[in-house]
Parts: structure tokens; sequence; C-alpha cells
């Protein structure tokens, strides 16, 4: 299934990935690799050579229409410094032109660099702008974390049933051990009796009678 993104829809800004961090528009970071001039023997002229993984500088941009206190959090430097954006992006199916909000999230590990505080005016936008150094970018689109979602939704159901399978046979061998508890008592012989002794009498003999002695 082919399809084709149109536009964003829908998008957030969130400190450590829960707390909102107001209204704002983001300049994503620009990725420039290190590069190297090479030249010398079998290279007609020279060319830029990108160096694998490593990049220059990273810079973020967001400018704020307005801040929640969570907002000051980023010029404390002593916190961790993790933004997620969350955006929702429309995308076209191409063989039905079924249209879908897919997930986009791009997670920052960014350092404030400046952050003016803007200016506050009647009916108007605070107008500042956070400039963060970037440590690190990640971006995860649409089936990704939809399939990871369905993965771990999946996986926890399993575990569900597992746990519910294993309660289920633990209490039916339970029952199981006490029926056979119950049979084996019933099944099990009566203790012999000891036999009837007369009280006036002391031959012991069954009937309680003397024998007759001589003379």
């Amino acid at each position: 299934m082919s399809r084709r993104p149109e536009q964003t829809i829908a998008f957030r800004a969130y400190y450590n990935g829960t707390d909102l961090l107001g209204v704002a528009t983001i300049e994503m970071p620009e990725v420039s690799y290190i590069t190297e001039t090479i030249s010398g023997s079998g290279v007609a002229g020279e060319y830029e050579s990108p160096a694998l993984g490593m990049t220059q500088s990273m810079t973020a941009k967001l400018s704020w229409i307005s801040q929640t206190k969570n907002f000051y959090k980023l010029l404390d430097s002593t916190l961790q410094p993790l933004l997620e954006l969350r955006a929702s992006v429309q995308m076209e199916d191409e063989a039905t032109g079924i249209r879908k909000a897919v997930p986009l999230l791009v997670t920052l590990l960014a350092h404030t660099k400046t952050s003016p505080l803007g200016s506050l005016e009647t009916g108007k936008k605070h107008g500042n702008e956070t400039e963060m150094e970037v440590l690190r970018l990640q971006v995860e689109l649409t089936t990704e974390l939809e399939r990871a979602r369905r993965s771990q939704a999946a996986l926890s159901a399993n575990l569900a049933q597992r746990s519910m399978l294993r309660a289920q046979r633990m209490d039916l061998h339970g029952r199981i051990v006490g029926t056979m508890g119950m049979g084996m008592a019933a099944a099990a012989p009566a203790a012999p009796g000891r036999p009837a002794q007369d009280g006036q009498g002391g031959s012991g003999r069954p009937d309680g009678s003397r024998r007759a002695g001589a003379g």
C-alpha cells in the first residue's frame, strides 16, 4: 500500500514526552555532514566526501505563540533537555484515494542556547524564539509507530492470556488434589473395634459367661 504525504494537520511540543510546552512553530534542524576534500592520484580534480555518522552542529528554533509553565524548564540546564514533537500527517492512499492521519514523532535531545521571554501585549502573541543546540535527533513516521503499537498490544494480550491460563491450571490442580484426598479418605477401611467387656465378669469372654470350675 503506497501512501502519499500531503500536509501536517496537528502539532504539539512536549517536555519529556508528557508536559505541554505551549503553542509554537518549529524550524527543524539542518543535517550537514562533516566533509573532507579528496584529491590525488586516480581522482580527476577533487570532491567533498561526507564522513559517515559525523555531523556539524545542528540547531532547532521554536517560535512561540504562547507558553505554559513547563516552557521555563527549558531554561534550567540541570534538567534533562528532552523534547518530543508530536504531529499528525495527512496521507492519501494512491490506490483507493482514502485519506488517513498518521503519527509523526520527532525526539530532540537539545540544550537551550538563547531564549528571550518575548513581549506582553493585549491581543498579541508572545513572539519569542528559542534556539537550541541539538545533540540527538530521532524521527519516527507512520507505519513504524503503528506496527510497534500493534506488536506491543499483541504481546500484552498474550502475556495476560498466559497468566490467566496459568491461574486456571493451578486452580484445577488444586481441585483435583482435593478430590483425590477426599476419595482416599472415604475408601480407607475402618479401624477394628475392641471387644465389649462385662462389667461384672472378669473372664474376658465375649458373652460375659464364666466357665464352670471343678468342685
